[in-house]
């Protein structure tokens, strides 16, 4: 009897071994990259030339040599059209589509597979072609580069085809790794393909979380303006700061556009995007997928596609659109039934590109990749405005932006949401708070808005070349309640201190005690008393101006200012998640981006009893971002070249005109 006890714990000791060998180890689920339009590599497989993944600095050659060209005939705006436009389609002929939306000449992706395209795998052949290269740093350091998959498809293609390959992507992924599940990353177009395969595949349970960030589910108004033939109002002074941002470039040269008057060739481009741009472009699948839901009929009139050569190409992109686009939001609950947790993140506060009044990231639209309700740019809602809650309908959620122009209770996923101001497009992993963010969301306590008080749904971005941070002591981002009692300023700057000159108050009955020319270190915070005031009297927004200077080579003054929301002590009690944000901390530069530690107070719904964070802390090791800007981003580089071949023109014409003018 003794003998056969001692078999059986014997036995269950070994199985009880092999299960902690077997489940004890921390699960390290594959994450998928689906990339944005600059990433994927495209090869002309009959000349074995790369025709996508663009080298500016070519290209940049390609531009200086017509500018002795374009001075000669800076007067002759016909001149100037033909010549740019006839360099353009030049650059772009190689990815030339045919009226049915195929491709003109034999191009593919490169690499191809899912075994290629792993990260250990691109590591080991030189690294060219791995894609957001700082986050999959990241990534990798959590669950080992051989995990990590960077996924490569023909961008030009439908998001009904790039679902499909999504899809067979996955299935290779999982086979490779033995996995049951993966996790997807989507930037921009990426975000847009990961919500599509989730709207069309999410059912098949293959995706454990989906974190889709400046994605362009619903398109972009920037391409609906174009095919629609409108004329762009290009704001030169935006793309500076775009530039900047990418580049945490703290100097600010957005005068000095200004000045140089570069909004004159609005015009001049216009007919180029019009004459040239858009004829090339309209055969694109991906393009018209780009185009918004409430633009399309009209876009569709407005090109003309041939009903019988672009057959093929209207009826994908026109079932996308019915099916999809009309009803994403039922596509991505249906798949977080299915099991899979996806988080949103939509940037605002910046004018589309496109000059027409909307709340963007610059490039894609708030409503679009959000599908939230929002206010032009500059705007807020009416007084008595009541949230739509077509898609959130819960009393206790709270989903008003605190500038009060963005209502995310008809969002695609509301309690899924995350809205970041003024963080530019593609900038994510510049910024500490949503690198933060994505981070704690695949490997942290992070689950939807309410569940860790470090990153509530609406934030403001603190890239070092935004200047300042602006909040109250006891109250989130972008609101006041009657408990607070200090005004709260953070130099986000890596490399210059602050000095503080005014600090001022509009539409809010309090004042802000300060001492001019007080100075801020780089990174740190400063404390400002504020005066009590009767805070249930008033409801909207009130702005906080604050007057600063960096201690930098230029020493200009800067002028910040933020809209707060005050909450009357119901609202407040109400929403108390609101009032309870983690503390904001200095930041620390060190070598290398680390995550947050994880969460002590995770909650999946919010209310008046349940506290969302009490661990006071937001505190993170950041890497220096001086040290970290991918300076040779597409659009960085492209804002750059822009900003250099428009000021050459105009200061060119200038001088021509004076000195016919002398003669």
């Amino acid at each position: 009897m003794k003998k056969a006890i001692s078999i059986i714990l014997a036995s269950l000791m070994i199985i009880s071994a092999l299960s902690i060998c077997v489940f004890g180890a921390k699960e390290k689920t594959p994450v998928i990259i689906l990339q944005g339009y600059s990433g994927p590599t495209l090869i002309n497989t009959d000349t074995g030339e790369q025709v996508w993944g663009l080298d500016f600095n070519k290209v940049g050659e390609r531009v200086k040599e017509e500018i002795p060209n374009l001075l000669a005939n800076v007067t002759n705006e016909d001149a100037l059209v033909e010549i740019i436009g006839t360099v353009l389609l030049e650059q772009l002929e190689p990815i030339a589509c045919n009226p049915d939306g195929t491709s003109k000449y034999n191009v593919e992706c490169y690499p191809q597979g899912a075994e290629n395209n792993r990260l250990s795998v691109l590591r080991a052949n030189g690294g060219k072609y791995i894609a957001e290269k700082e986050l999959v740093d990241i990534i990798a350091n959590e669950i080992g580069e051989e995990n990590v998959f960077i996924f490569v498809c023909d961008w030009r293609k439908s998001q009904i085809d790039y679902a499909e390959e999504i899809d067979k992507f996955i299935q290779e992924v999982k086979k490779i790794t033995g996995s049951d599940k993966v996790d997807i990353f989507g930037l921009s177009h990426g975000g847009q393909c990961g919500a599509s395969y989730l709207y069309y595949y999410g059912h098949k349970q293959d995706v454990r979380k989906a974190m889709l960030t400046s994605p362009a589910i619903g398109g972009t108004s920037i391409i609906g303006e174009l095919f629609c033939g409108n004329s762009v109002d290009i704001n030169y002074e935006t793309i500076v700061k775009f530039v900047e941002q990418g580049t945490s470039t703290e100097e600010n040269f957005e005068q000095l556009i200004g000045i140089i008057g570069v909004d004159r060739l609005n015009p001049l481009l216009n007919r180029v995007l019009q004459e040239y741009a858009v004829d090339f472009a309209k055969y694109f699948p991906s393009l018209w997928d780009f185009v918004p839901l409430d633009y399309f009929e009209e876009a569709m009139e407005h090109i003309g596609l041939d009903p019988i050569e672009s057959a093929p190409l209207i009826a994908k992109t026109t079932a996308h659109h019915t099916a999809a686009m009309a009803h994403m939001s039922e596509g991505l609950k249906r798949a977080q039934k299915a099991g899979t947790q996806i988080g949103i993140i939509s940037c605002t506060g910046a004018e589309s590109f496109t000059g027409n009044g909307n709340n963007s990231d610059y490039i894609i639209d708030v409503y679009t990749s959000s599908g939230a309700k929002c206010a032009d740019i500059g705007e807020t809602f009416e007084k008595d405005y009541k949230p739509v809650c077509t898609s959130c309908a819960n009393e206790n959620h709270y989903h008003i932006s605190p500038d009060f122009d963005i209502d995310a209770s008809c969002a695609y996923l509301p309690d899924s949401t995350w809205f970041v101001k003024g963080q530019y497009h593609g900038m994510y992993v510049f910024d500490a708070y949503t690198r933060g963010l994505v981070t704690e969301f695949f490997y942290g306590n992070v689950k939807d808005v309410f569940s860790d008080s470090r990153y509530p749904q609406f934030e403001a971005s603190q890239n070092s070349a935004d200047g300042l941070y602006v909040r109250f002591d006891n109250t989130n981002f972008g609101y006041h309640t009657q408990n607070d009692k200090k005004l709260i300023i953070k130099n986000l700057s890596a490399n210059s201190d602050a000095i503080i000159w005014s600090i001022t108050v509009d539409g809010a009955d309090f004042s802000v005690t300060y001492d001019r020319a007080q100075s801020i270190a780089k990174g740190q915070i400063a404390e400002f008393d504020i005066s009590s005031g009767d805070f249930d009297s008033y409801s909207l927004p009130f702005t906080v101006t604050v007057k600063y200077s960096l201690k930098n080579n230029q020493l200009t003054y800067i002028t910040q200012s933020v809209n707060f929301t005050p909450l009357t002590e119901t609202q407040a009690s109400k929403f108390s998640y609101l009032t309870k944000p983690a503390e904001v901390l200095p930041d620390v530069y060190d070598d290398e981006p680390s995550s947050p530690s994880g969460t002590e107070n995770p909650t999946d719904k919010p209310s008046s009893e349940t506290p969302t964070g009490d661990n006071g802390s937001n505190a993170q090791t950041v890497k220096n971002p001086n040290t970290s800007r991918a300076s040779s981003k597409t659009a960085v580089v492209a804002g750059i070249i822009v900003i250099f071949l428009s000021g050459a023109l105009v200061i060119s014409f200038t001088v021509i005109r004076k000195r016919k003018i002398r003669e």
